[in-house]
């Protein structure tokens, strides 16, 4: 070892130790007294390098990757490339000079990559290249909990006061957790994300946040939109699984379905103010009538019915016989009712929708040629365009329910559909990753919007109508492009199946809930769209500037390090100085 002056640079002694083993470890004591040198062993040295001891595991020996000192300065924590975390005394106050315990982390990779002693002495954390990290208790080396993520967990990081854990993964994600909620009681520290695949996404009205639920999980979760950020979690009445949620207008009420269970909460506090359930009746969807007063629900097995309650009571105000899949809520107390099937209708009900009222009940149809698979209602609730199974879209004015025109270009089923705010544009997606963007006024293709690998499963304009997010069934990513060209500009690789997608109508965030229990926020914001290069992995993500489409100029880049500006291959020769690239690069992060 060699001790150096950082102010004047000069080397001030050299230390040989007395093993002569290859050093790989330098650790000092927070209290400068104890310096612990690691190798295939460890020796304990002065701060001044001057040897004291030698700690040993009399039973086994293994390099040494991470080491840390307890907050007392009493005992010393190792890590080593066999997986083993080992406690040592360093023969101070109740711990004598002797390994004290030692234990082996599961899993097939084994080498300890990072490891963190928290502030009070009481937990382990430790990174071992697998898909979790772990805790443990630091008197005891026994498993308190995992912090499991999709890949490999490279890097852990600490807040100052030892209350949060970050754990840094190869799936390009960091996670916070609350050290302070592990216990029995509370065997997982996770505060960013549901313990299982996300059912619902909720937006308020008028606040930018937003309401989750996950399959098999007690509990909502409400975020902050803009920051990101988890604001709090409330349980669900009852401690049962929530999978569909509607809030009034106001922002004052929420309504939950949870098996033949219905509640009532008040928000923001979450207060029950009313249950209501009926014997062998499970709603499978449902929307609020717009004065908030009646629950429009679509009744599964064996029903199979429509049912309209009074919200105060729970009350069943009618029963409308038909079959539903999917409702939607219209302004003047109408609702479009579709019934959809993945297989063959031999009933034709599928080729049918309703528009029926509520109040009233009056019910008239929109007859198509064949299934209908997804519909969409314009901002101005004036117009319907339908995707179908014979590969067209049918357009029909919902005033004089009259049809309008008949789109046809796809080459298989029409899978997903939707309006641009400002009505002049419709995104079609088909099977086998087809995609459109049609002009509403002149029935024509705009744009073909090409590479996803699978059938489309969402298309969604963000609140501006500048972009439009889509996602495939099997493809693990967001695509987002521009609408006035039809250019890809971001590819969000997502690394799990996208459950549920929502757009903010406050600001431009859609908020994506994913199968491993994860909700993410995308800002759409014109100079920070990025895109994942071809071998992210490797090179990351790259910023464009305004709008700046992604083409195969995007391979041409060197990326130079962290800190500096990339920097184009054909820079360095010969050519036309005033020549602008296809795309021109901001910043590196």
């Amino acid at each position: 070892m060699i001790f150096w002056d950082f102010v004047t640079g000069e080397a001030i002694r050299r230390v040989e130790d007395h093993k002569e083993f290859s050093i790989w470890v330098l650790q000092i004591s927070g209290d400068n007294n104890y310096l612990a040198v690691h190798g295939s062993d460890c020796s304990i040295h002065r701060h001044d390098g001057k040897y004291l001891f030698d700690i040993e595991d009399p039973e086994s020996s293994s390099t040494v990757t991470y080491s840390n000192f307890t907050s007392d300065n009493t005992r010393l924590i190792t890590g080593n490339v066999s997986g083993e975390i080992k406690l040592f005394g360093l023969g101070v106050g109740d711990f004598e000079q002797k390994m004290i315990k030692k234990v082996e982390c599961d899993g097939d990779a084994k080498q300890i990559v990072d490891l963190l002693v928290t502030p009070d002495d009481k937990y382990i954390i430790a990174a071992t290249r697998q898909e979790t990290a772990f805790v443990f208790a630091a008197d005891t080396l026994n498993l308190v909990t995992k912090l499991p993520h999709i890949t490999t967990v490279d890097k852990l990081a600490m807040t100052l006061d030892g209350s949060r854990v970050l754990t840094a993964s190869e799936d390009k994600n960091v996670r916070v957790w609350d050290i302070t909620k592990i216990g029995k009681e509370a065997r997982t520290a996770h505060i960013d994300k549901h313990d299982n695949s996300v059912s619902t996404i909720t937006l308020l009205h008028h606040k930018d946040e937003a309401i989750t639920t996950a399959y098999q999980c007690n509990e909502f979760k409400v975020w902050d939109i803009k920051m990101g950020k988890l604001l709090r979690s409330h349980p669900i009445p009852n401690d049962k699984s929530c999978y569909e949620v509607v809030i009034t207008s106001d922002d004052r009420r929420l309504v939950g379905a949870a098996g033949y269970q219905w509640f009532v909460l008040q928000l923001p506090e979450f207060k029950l103010l009313n249950t209501f359930k009926e014997r062998f009746v499970q709603p499978t969807h449902f929307v609020l009538t717009p004065d908030d007063q009646r629950l429009v629900a679509g009744i599964g097995q064996p029903e199979f019915s429509i049912r309209i309650y009074d919200l105060s009571t729970g009350e069943t105000i009618s029963k409308i016989q038909l079959r539903s899949t999917g409702i939607t809520m219209l302004p003047n107390g109408n609702f479009l009712n579709q019934y959809r099937q993945q297989m063959y209708d031999s009933t034709g009900k599928t080729k049918v929708m309703q528009m029926i009222n509520a109040y009233t009940g009056l019910v008239q149809e929109f007859s198509h040629g064949d299934r209908v698979l997804d519909y969409a209602v314009s901002s101005d609730h004036t117009k319907l365009i339908c995707g179908c199974s014979d590969k067209d879209l049918d357009l029909w004015h919902l005033t004089s329910q009259s049809h309008i025109a008949t789109l046809k270009g796809h080459s298989g089923r029409v899978l997903s559909v939707c309006f641009s705010p400002d009505n002049q544009t419709i995104a079609s997606g088909a099977v086998d990753g087809e995609a459109f963007l049609w002009s509403e006024e002149t029935k024509e293709i705009l744009h073909s919007l090409k590479g996803h690998e699978s059938d489309i499963s969402t298309m969604m304009f963000s609140s501006d109508g500048k972009y439009l997010f889509t996602t495939a069934e099997k493809d693990l990513y967001i695509m987002v492009w521009l609408v006035v060209n039809g250019n890809r500009v971001m590819k969000y690789n997502t690394y799990s199946t996208i459950c549920y997608m929502r757009f903010s109508s406050l600001s431009n965030h859609a908020v994506v809930g994913l199968e491993d229990g994860r909700i993410v926020i995308l800002r759409v914001d014109d100079p920070k769209l990025a895109t994942v290069n071809k071998d992210d992995s490797r090179h990351g993500y790259r910023d464009y500037p305004k709008a700046a489409p992604v083409d195969d100029a995007s391979d041409n880049v060197i990326h130079q390090g962290n800190n500096r500006s990339p920097k184009r291959k054909d820079e360095t020769k010969a050519g036309n100085p005033k020549q602008k690239p296809k795309s021109s690069l901001c910043f590196l992060v």
